[in-house]
Order: structure tokens, then C-alpha cells, then sequence
């Protein structure tokens, strides 16, 4: 007996692989969903493994002794075994999405708002997402994300101190500086100078 396992994104994939290289006599002997391939939360699509066989040498005798194929289970049948197949896929389906609308929690609701972060970063900050964000903004969410997660710049008089801003292009370092520099000199009086070494480009 040949068995073969088969992966394809729908039934009607799956069916018409079965009898591209097994052909209409094949027997399907299972049928399981396949999750999402690990990444980003496991989001992405799932997928349908079906299991065939088929037994030439049993085959080939039933034909040479004229007898007539009548297993129920034959990809030759008149489409039962298709819809059955599809009616199982359809509930693997409907349980799928009922598992993950109760698996997920109110941190989804801010999960989208990482993308492009490490996902190192992306899972330290997502452990830190507070409950019961589904009644706030998704911005005021983030927002106290992040806020509890970062440390306040504290100085004292008279002692110097060095911070290093770090990030792509256009995320807003050098508008932060800037905006710094003018708190300074706004509310404290203070006389502050914004020095660059670029010598292509400064930013705002």
C-alpha cells in the first residue's frame, strides 16, 4: 500500500493533488488543519494535511478478477467524499476562529501598533500592555505601554550626563532634542546650542 501525505490551502487543493498523483481510486484515510508557521504571534494562514492511500497491487487484482470497486471512501464516487471532506474542513474552520477569538485578550487590541520593532522588544512591551484596553483609544493604550516601561531622564545640578537618542531615520530624535533644547531655554533659562558633525544632512 502506497500512503502519502498531502499540504494544500483548501479541500478542492487537497482533492485534486490526491488524484493528480494518486489517481480517483485513492483512499483518504485522514484529514487535519495545519496551524500558522511561529512568528509573529503565529498570525498567518493555516493550512489542510490529507492523508491518502492506495493499493495498486490490491487494485490490479480486483480488476483482473472483474470485480467492481464499491468502497464509499473512493475519490471516484460521485462527489461524497468531496463534500465530506469540505464539510470536515468547514468545521476545523468555524472551531479555528472560535479557539482564537477566546484565546485572545485585550492585547491583541495594541499588537498591530509593534510592527517593525524586534521581536524581543515586541514581546517584552506586550507583557507590559495593560488589561482592559478594549473600552481606550489604541493610542492612549501604547501609550501607557510604554510609559511603564520607560525610565525617566533624571538630572542633578551642576553634574553633567550624556544620552545617547538611537533610531531610524525620521522616527523623531533630532525634533526631541530640539524640543528639549527649547523647554530648556523657555523655562529655565537656560542657554542651549544644537551642535551636528553630519555633514550631509540635518534632521528638523
Amino acid at each position: 500500500m502506497n500512503i502519502k501525505k498531502f499540504i494544500a490551502n483548501s479541500p478542492q487543493e487537497a482533492l485534486s493533488m490526491v488524484k493528480r498523483e494518486m489517481g480517483p481510486d485513492a483512499v483518504i484515510l485522514k484529514t487535519r488543519t495545519i496551524g500558522p508557521p511561529a512568528g509573529y504571534f503565529g498570525k498567518g494562514q493555516s493550512k489542510i494535511e490529507v492523508t491518502a492511500a492506495i493499493d495498486y497491487e490490491a487494485l490490479h487484482n480486483s480488476k483482473a478478477g472483474g470485480e467492481q470497486t464499491t468502497d464509499t471512501h473512493s475519490l471516484a464516487g460521485e462527489g461524497g467524499l468531496e463534500s465530506q471532506l469540505k464539510e470536515i474542513w468547514d468545521s476545523l474552520m468555524a472551531l479555528e476562529a472560535r479557539i482564537m477569538k477566546r484565546a485572545g485578550t485585550e492585547q491583541e487590541v495594541v499588537y498591530h501598533s509593534y510592527f517593525g520593532l524586534n521581536s524581543n522588544v515586541t514581546k517584552e512591551l506586550m507583557s507590559h500592555a495593560p488589561r482592559g484596553v478594549k473600552s481606550k483609544p489604541k493610542a492612549n493604550v501604547v501609550k501607557e505601554c510604554l510609559i511603564s516601561v520607560l525610565k525617566h531622564i533624571r538630572t542633578t545640578p551642576g553634574e553633567g550626563r550624556i544620552f545617547s537618542f538611537v533610531g531610524p531615520t525620521g522616527v523623531g530624535k533630532t525634533t526631541t532634542l530640539a524640543k528639549l533644547a527649547a523647554l530648556s531655554s523657555l523655562d529655565y533659562g537656560k542657554k542651549t546650542a544644537l551642535i551636528t558633525v553630519d555633514t550631509f544632512r540635518i534632521g528638523a
